[in-house]
């Protein structure tokens, strides 16, 4: 799992005193926790609006879920998830097919399946589909999926050999239908503001491939009521994006850098994809920057969720805060929580998933 938070500023904190007592500080400490939606199942004996079978004798007849068998225990399942995988609103990357039992052996890690194993897509795409762990397949194409198009992917025989191939058993699924999103201009966010330096860091985030120089060609910035050129322009940590990077007095103070989109940036894979015109901005703030101290998966009596240990400076009332889980321990400040509506904008999940953000 990926995250990304586009309106926290990560710096670290070298040399930290012992910890001491601070008479009325408020315990509270900057921590806050990301919690993603989870789906509980439960399984039904019966279906609502009918009636439980019953013989004509009156003995009771015990009904399994479907799914389990007589004893009432799951069915083992050999192929346990078929998804395609990518960033939130972008083009997936690739579609995987996860196992719940090795199927391969360690020799095949890195490899395209055999033959004995079946599989298709539709519409089709160049690619391959390898080998990536003795319980894990992964389908990524060639060069890309095309933007708006709606792929079915399908497995209908896996094996490592003609002696021993599986089929999927009645009921079962192997199986996934996914759409691309249509070629435009995602987001715009900050990678790093220097005030300092007068400089600032833009991302410019597609939901698919494009080269760097047809986005110069068509972007126009401004700030303060005056146009930007930027200093730099070169292509992100991923292919669809672009970094653009800032420099001089405007960005030395806070202000409000606007990005217009001229229509017709060509996706670099699809021929004939071009993005639609857009309109983006940016807030830059000077300021202290928020410290992220520690990003950490944690699981809790609800579900799993994202730790999150951070200091802001300007919010004051530092004490002590010891992680029990890890052992480790900072200063940090009383109050250190995004806003609710900002933090669903800004912090980026991949897979997508619905989250929610609360104080620890």
């Amino acid at each position: 799992m990926h995250t990304d938070t586009d309106s926290l500023h990560a710096a670290g904190r070298l040399g930290m005193a012992p910890p001491r007592p601070v008479a009325g500080v408020p315990r509270r400490t900057g921590r806050w926790r990301v919690r993603f939606g989870a789906v509980l199942v439960s399984l039904l004996a019966a279906c609502t609006g009918t009636e439980d079978p019953e013989p004509a004798d009156g003995t009771a007849v015990e009904v399994s879920p479907e799914g389990a068998d007589a004893t009432g225990e799951p069915e083992p399942r050999l192929v346990g998830a078929v998804r395609a995988v990518g960033p939130a609103g972008r083009t997936p990357t690739e579609v995987l097919v996860r196992l719940d039992e090795p199927v391969f052996d360690a020799g095949w890690v890195g490899k395209p399946v055999p033959e004995s194993t079946r599989w298709s897509i539709t519409p089709e795409v160049a690619g391959s589909l390898r080998v990536v762990d003795v319980n894990e397949l992964s389908f990524v194409p060639d060069r890309s999926f095309a933007p708006g198009q709606s792929y079915r992917f399908e497995l209908s025989a896996l094996g490592a050999s003609d002696a021993a191939v599986q089929e999927p058993a009645e009921g079962e699924d192997w199986s996934t239908e996914f759409s691309v999103p249509a070629f435009e201009l995602v987001r715009v966010s900050t990678s790093r503001h220097d005030p300092v330096k007068m400089q600032v860091v833009v991302d410019m985030v597609f939901a698919a491939e494009v080269e760097p120089e047809e986005v110069a060609k068509r972007a126009s910035f401004r700030i303060a009521g005056k146009s930007v050129r930027p200093d730099r322009v070169e292509r992100g940590p991923l292919r669809d994006t672009v970094r653009l990077t800032f420099l001089g007095r405007p960005f030395a103070a806070d202000g409000e850098l606007e990005v217009k989109l001229a229509a017709g940036v060509p996706a670099r894979w699809a021929e004939g994809a071009t993005a639609p015109a857009a309109s983006k901005s940016v807030r830059l703030r000077v300021g202290k920057p928020v410290e992220l101290e520690s990003v950490l998966v944690k699981e809790g009596s609800s579900g799993f969720y994202v730790d999150f240990v951070c200091n802001d400076p300007a919010a004051g009332g530092e004490r002590w805060y010891w992680d029990p889980d890890t052992y480790d321990g900072w200063w940090l400040s009383a109050r250190c929580e995004p806003d609710t509506e900002l933090a669903s904008s800004q912090i980026h999940v991949t897979p997508p998933v619905d989250f929610s953000v609360s104080s620890a």
